[in-house]
């Protein structure tokens, strides 16, 4: 819910409407993004009552929300849990952090947090009919005040907020950020006037070439936030972990593929074991910023590429992450860091390496042969070792159509064009998408009964 009016881009050009989106795609987060979709609602919650004492609260969440915030790491709490995340995300109670909630926390509020979640205050339910992003949240007080605030569709769209039954104006807030490099203005909304399925790869392609440099040089900072946290990881190494595992069974010096993988994993293990570092998220997710911009950075780096063929490649990986994500659905029984954000990463390796316009589509075609059985079980410490995955056989995939390998039509699930390929899996991923993750959900509780 915003005051800013939409931008009056009735008379946008494809063109000018893609620049717009690009820039909305990327935005800042502190921890899996679910944490904030849980936390920042409760903290506009409370705001509304500062200082009182909470009765209680009640957060109901989709099963795509719920499976992804379960078992994470959230940032400066050293610890995973929902019931957490909600309770101390009212007592820090400072909304205009939105995503980047957890980049501060005090052990007051951790222990205000935990005191409310041993007195069964915070109660969690799972709704089975509703959008993938959905977060419907309400606090009580002991003198006798309610808030609800629901966030639908996207991370940080607030729907609407009510105190005491009446719909309240949320304040027009500036983006909270703990990263100079980070920016601080918040972007008016955008009318979505096109879709992904307005736009080809070709067209991703053409329009980013063509278009002047300076308008895509602000994409210079995701690959400067999201190597910090690549290199906190490398420094930091979580016993244990599969970076940990992998460093020791493939010691330095590494090969360049196994360096991009190092490094990538490195800053996905440390975010999802809760680093309290910043990243730039793609499409909803910091896991797809990482899986986007660290193997194409380490790429570009190794390689010595042009920087500004590895930019516009940066910006085709997002574009397409973008389109594949709009297939499968925002939060999806598909892994998006696997299917979209690989697939994008891998593009853009290709425009690096100069593959023209058929092979970028035939390497399309090949990722998501390979990458569209991955199913998401939620975010946690594991999720590296599916991106770990994804990015040694992209490699293979790179490689096979440079030698003029592709995979052929009928075979399986592939068309000659692309859009064709895609539009079969976003039948697969709507028509079974909610059933499956259902049964995931149902499963993940089973286990953490076990456990």
């Amino acid at each position: 819910m915003s005051n800013n009016k939409n931008i009056s881009n009735k008379k946008m050009t494809k063109e000018e409407f893609l620049f717009e989106k690009m820039k909305r795609l990327i935005v800042p987060a502190y921890g899996c993004t679910e944490i904030g979709v849980i936390g920042y609602p409760c903290a506009l919650c409370y705001e509304q009552f500062k200082g009182k004492k909470i009765k209680k609260i009640t957060v109901d969440m989709s099963p795509f929300v719920y499976k992804n915030a379960a078992r994470v790491g959230v940032p400066n709490l050293g610890q995973c849990g929902i019931t957490m995340i909600a309770a101390v995300g009212a007592y820090i109670c400072e909304p205009s952090r939105k995503l980047e909630l957890f980049s501060q926390v005090t052990e007051e509020q951790r222990s205000k947090g935990q005191k409310l979640v041993d007195e069964n205050k915070v109660n969690i339910t799972i709704n089975q009919n509703c959008d993938p992003v959905y977060c419907h949240t309400i606090l009580e007080t002991e003198e006798g005040d309610k808030a609800e605030c629901l966030i639908e569709e996207h991370h940080d769209d607030v729907k609407w907020l009510k105190v005491n039954g009446k719909e309240v104006k949320v304040n027009q807030i500036k983006p909270h950020t703990s990263n100079e490099l980070v920016s601080s203005v918040e972007l008016p909304p955008l009318e979505e006037i096109y879709t992904p399925d307005d736009y080809t790869l070709k067209d991703f392609y053409d329009i980013v070439m063509n278009a002047k440099y300076e308008d895509l040089m602000y994409l210079e900072k995701v690959f400067v936030i999201n190597q910090q946290i690549s290199h906190y990881g490398t420094k930091h190494i979580i016993p244990g972990s599969f970076t940990d595992t992998f460093a020791k069974a493939f010691p330095a010096p590494r090969t360049w593929k196994q360096e991009v993988i190092y490094e990538t994993c490195a800053a996905i293990d440390a975010r999802m074991f809760g680093a309290s570092l910043p990243v730039l998220s793609s499409c909803g997710s910091g896991d797809h910023g990482l899986t986007i911009s660290i193997p194409q950075y380490v790429f570009h780096i190794l390689n010595k590429s042009d920087i500004e063929v590895f930019v516009r490649g940066l910006c085709i990986a997002n574009l397409i992450t973008w389109k594949v994500k709009y297939a499968i659905g925002a939060l999806s029984s598909m892994c998006g860091s696997v299917v979209a954000a690989a697939t994008g990463s891998f593009i853009g390796m290709g425009v690096q390496i100069g593959l023209n316009v058929k092979q970028l589509e035939d390497l399309f075609n090949s990722c998501l042969c390979q990458f569209a059985g991955v199913i998401c079980d939620g975010a946690k410490m594991s999720c590296t070792y599916k991106v770990a995955g994804a990015l040694n056989n992209g490699f293979m995939a790179l490689n096979l159509v440079r030698k003029g390998y592709r995979v052929q039509p009928r075979d399986g699930i592939v068309f000659e064009d692309p859009e064709k390929t895609l539009s079969v899996y976003k039948q697969i991923s709507h028509d079974n998408s909610k059933n499956t993750n259902n049964s995931i959900v149902n499963k993940l509780n089973e286990i953490n009964k076990e456990y």
